[in-house]
């Protein structure tokens, strides 16, 4: 019996073959690396509008407890009450809300990962992103006087153009529904 010639093939991929497969797994990492960030840094501002419109409704939620409101005169007494409350420069309101400032304003900070109103020691709140245009705190001012409620960041634009600007300023999104003080409102005493 003759013996059996085998035949060995080298297996596996050529230096071009592998060349070429790195090359295309470049091109891909490389377009898709600024999809993704492009992405990410929408989702923070998306995330960073949703802590303001949240802080907000805290905010004013809070203020509109704390005003004694007469029903048959809801806007005069809302207002009234409200500036009676000025009676120092600045006190703290119960143990975890807000600061009144004696110049008319209020200001709030709410702390969007608790989702919670919380202590603001100071007169000026340091806001900060933790990355890129993520901010989790949000301090709401309010005018006693005018009711006008602006927010620290605030956002402009609409759409996908949305951009954060810090410091106060009002929303661009302010339009959408406001919720100010009416005649037909069922205040209750704060």
């Amino acid at each position: 019996m003759k013996g059996k010639l085998k035949i060995r093939k080298n297996k596996g991929f050529t230096l071009a073959e592998l060349l070429i497969v790195v090359a295309i797994i470049a091109v891909l990492v490389a377009v898709s690396i600024p999809i993704f960030t492009g992405r990410l840094e929408k989702a923070r501002i998306a995330t960073t509008e949703a802590n303001v419109r949240s802080a907000k409704a805290a905010a004013i939620a809070d203020w509109m407890d704390t005003a004694k409101i007469d029903e048959d005169n809801f806007e005069e007494s809302f207002l009234a009450s409200a500036k009676k409350l000025l009676t120092f420069d600045l006190v703290v309101y119960a143990a975890n809300s807000l600061y009144y400032e004696g110049s008319g304003v209020r200001v709030y900070v709410y702390d969007g990962e608790k989702n919670i109103l919380v202590e603001n020691k100071s007169r000026t709140p340091s806001i900060s992103a933790k990355s890129g245009k993520l901010y989790t705190m949000v301090a709401v001012e309010i005018n006693l006087e005018t009711g006008a409620v602006r927010t620290n960041p605030y956002l402009t634009g609409t759409g996908d153009n949305r951009d954060v600007n810090t410091g106060f300023g009002t929303n661009s999104f302010e339009d959408e529904a406001e919720p100010e003080p009416s005649g037909g409102h069922g205040g209750h005493s704060g």
